[in-house]
């Protein structure tokens, strides 16, 4: 019991603990990726010649943007430095990494039961409605990084607890937690796991039902919801005024970008739209990859993105692994860690068990 605890605070730290803006989880994998490169014998690429390419060209690009954008700008903050790191954290996309997938597996399922039943029993016995505002304020205390890492490892949970057959009751505390957390990515997340049998069956279509899907999810999420609502669970109102925003930023520097500078670090530029507020960064990735290094540096890592879905011979691992980026248009997940373990997860666990 005591050893199964510790796990569980050690998964709570890594994955959803935060320091200010820096997850624990992104200052881990700057000893953990050093180690690789310097120490560890057993480095090796396990994704195909052109998906490896094609990342370290994207790389190679984000290197040379940021350095001659600060060269010519003369800007370059000390937090521009982690963002430009953070970028080589992909690299474990296409390494070998050796771990236990599989005792992980069981220990994340265990975890999200533990975190569920936290989440539900506060909201029963908090007194307080869903409102968004005073919800999240009083699950702040509760959980670090919240709403935004939570509902990422409850889906992923969701996922493997259906790939288990695990009771339907497990099933239901998962998906009322992550309706919980009011996030649009949770939602459309649960959306997205209960209907993976009926893309499975048309596989045929998949490419055309995934593109449809991805298009009227993204529009109704972001714009069709009513941003008036009484409880303010769901609003489009702020990710209109961060889009509009983001897209007068691009429009001034389309190509390059504002070498790895987020939209916060560019409010001495002048737009032609006038914000409702000062935003932090825009929530979503390709908003966020376009600003920082351009339409060059969205085409690069994009390109990798589908040689790397493609890799995944698993139809059930690489829907997830679809599932996830889509998830990151609602939000920049894929700017730390625990995003990034998940999509090494769903890519390399059929790697590690086909090979036990």
């Amino acid at each position: 019991m005591i050893r199964t605890l510790q796990k569980g605070l050690s998964l709570f730290i890594v994955f959803c603990y935060q320091l200010g803006q820096i997850y624990i989880s992104n200052i881990i994998f700057l000893i953990s990726f050093l180690n690789q490169i310097f120490i560890s014998r057993n480095l090796k690429f396990i994704s195909s010649k052109k998906t490896s390419a094609l990342l370290i060209i994207f790389l190679s690009y984000v290197t040379l943007d940021t350095i001659i954008y600060a060269f010519f700008f003369k800007k370059l903050e000390v937090r521009s430095i982690p963002q430009f790191l953070y970028n080589f954290q992909y690299l474990f996309l296409v390494l070998y990494i050796d771990f236990d997938f599989l005792s992980l597996k069981k220990m994340l399922i265990r975890f999200t039961i533990v975190i569920s039943l936290v989440i539900i029993l506060v909201f029963i016995f908090s007194g307080e409605s869903i409102e968004l505002f005073k919800w999240n304020e009083i699950m702040n205390s509760y959980f670090p990084g919240w709403p935004n890492t939570i509902p990422l490892i409850l889906i992923l949970s969701l996922f493997l607890v259906r790939d288990l057959n695990y009771s339907i009751f497990y099933l239901i505390i998962i998906i009322f937690a992550a309706l919980l957390t009011g996030s649009r990515g949770a939602m459309l997340g649960v959306v997205g796991v209960i209907i993976l049998p009926v893309f499975r069956k048309m596989k045929r279509y998949l490419n055309f039902i995934l593109i449809s899907t991805l298009i009227t999810l993204i529009f109704y999420f972001n714009v069709l919801i009513n941003y008036e609502n009484e409880f303010k669970l769901l609003r489009a109102f702020d990710r209109i005024d961060i889009f509009y925003t983001s897209i007068a930023y691009i429009k001034k520097s389309i190509l390059f970008g504002y070498g790895g500078n987020t939209i916060e670090q560019l409010s001495h530029i002048k737009i032609d739209f006038e914000p409702l507020m000062d935003w932090g960064h825009t929530h979503n990735f390709v908003l966020e990859f376009t600003l920082r290094y351009g339409i060059l540096g969205i085409l690069l890592f994009g390109s990798f993105l589908f040689y790397k879905i493609k890799e995944i011979k698993d139809f059930d691992f690489r829907y997830m692994f679809f599932l996830f980026i889509v998830l990151s248009f609602f939000q920049t997940f894929i700017r730390d860690f625990t995003f990034l373990f998940i999509l090494i997860f769903l890519s390399q666990y059929k790697y590690h068990s086909s090979n036990k």
